[in-house]
């Protein structure tokens, strides 16, 4: 009797198939991707037998038999979602999905599942699909990825929020790749127009050229550069302080901050110093005319003092004293003078205010000055009406 060949060769490549089907879901098994089968008529799911191994789900407690026992495994979170995706996945005509959602184990760890379908067609419903085949992956190391990436992002995020400065991103060819800063952040230009611009269209040839100088080195060296620079708007000059450091192999980050407060109390203070070095040079000019003013009254005083000493003569006499006491009361005059303006710059005066009759103040005023106008000045007092008030009246 001679053997079935046909017999033969099936069971050969039955054995085959076998041998093939096994190395695929090694290789998946691997990669922590498990088959499955969906039935769309009954709802009812097929596992293989080390789908819950493959996938990590025994060891934490995680097996269920069809959909709605997966359910009470799933993340509360996730549940709705899937269920709507599930639900139009099944309503559309492809019958093909992909769906992520979270399980969670007995001891309340966290599973990332995410399941791909994909449709069976069937030749006796006339080429309508009666069954999806499926495969589920283990996503979790990608998702927890994705949160601490997502995480990195906030964090990141918020601290460039916390900042008063802003970020700008150029290349190698000073163009602004990006800009980042806080939401209330408010540039001079919009950030729209900034993003992808060449910065030479934003600054001057100098600060250009600045900046491209400083970028090449940060790039070459790897080290931290800092610059200051103006940047005109509109008619109006503001000031900036930008730390260059590396970013990427063709990018470098400008941390911008505004350094206008501190450029205008440097010049406030550079005005202050210029405006004390005139006073102190005012101060020295008074000082020296004071000097030459006191010198005048009281060379007369010791002078005629002198003269009136062995002067018998009592008329001279008399006119030597006049001209003591007229010296007398201006050096008086001046001394106080000076002691008011000392008053004055310590910040210790008085203001007092009195009724005086006015023309004794202002004989006071022409007895202090007549001795100290020049040879070619004559002041002259003249009284308009008698009691009424005096005119000074200063001619060459």
């Amino acid at each position: 009797m001679e053997p079935d060949t046909n017999l033969y060769s099936l069971n050969e490549n039955s054995e085959i198939i076998r041998e093939n089907s096994q190395k695929i879901r090694s290789v998946l098994s691997a990669h922590q991707i498990a088959l499955w089968e969906y039935d769309i008529r009954t709802g009812k799911c097929s596992f293989t037998d080390d789908y819950f191994h493959v996938l990590g789900l025994k060891e934490a407690g995680v097996i269920f038999k069809d959909i709605d026992d997966f359910y009470q495994f799933a993340h509360p979170d996730d549940i709705d979602t899937y269920k709507e995706a599930f639900a139009e996945m099944l309503a559309s005509e492809s019958k093909m999905s992909q769906m992520r959602v979270r399980c969670i184990g007995e001891h309340g760890e966290i599973i990332w599942l995410e399941d791909h379908f994909l449709s069976h067609r069937e030749d006796n419903d006339g080429g309508h699909p009666g069954k999806l085949l499926a495969y589920t992956v283990n996503v979790t190391l990608q998702c927890e990825k994705e949160q601490q990436i997502k995480h990195l992002e906030i964090y990141n995020r918020k601290i460039i929020e916390a900042l008063p400065e802003f970020i700008f991103i150029f290349d190698d060819n000073f163009f602004i790749t990006d800009v980042l800063m806080a939401p209330e952040t408010i540039l001079l230009h919009p950030v729209e127009v900034l993003r992808g611009a060449d910065a030479r269209n934003i600054y001057s040839k100098e600060v250009s050229e600045l900046f491209i100088c400083n970028i090449k080195e940060c790039l070459a060296d790897g080290k931290l550069k800092e610059i200051e620079y103006p940047l005109e708007v509109e008619g109006r000059k503001y000031y900036f302080q930008a730390r260059i450091a590396p970013f990427e192999s063709n990018k470098v980050l400008a941390l911008i901050h505004d350094i206008g407060d501190r450029i205008r109390r440097s010049q406030e203070l550079i005005e202050a110093k210029r405006r004390a070095e005139d006073a102190d040079r005012m101060k020295s000019v008074f000082l020296a005319n004071m000097s030459h003013e006191i010198r005048t009254p009281l060379n007369a005083i010791v002078g005629f003092s002198e003269i009136m000493a062995v002067t018998e003569d009592e008329e001279e006499k008399h006119e030597y004293l006049e001209i003591i006491q007229k010296n007398s009361n201006l050096l008086l005059q001046l001394i106080n003078d000076i002691l008011d303006l000392s008053r004055i710059e310590s910040g210790k005066s008085e203001m007092h205010f009195q009724q005086v009759e006015i023309s004794g103040l202002i004989d006071e005023v022409e007895k202090v000055h007549q001795l100290k106008m020049k040879s070619n000045v004559e002041l002259e007092l003249l009284d308009r009406k008698k009691n009424s008030g005096h005119l000074l009246i200063v001619t060459e």
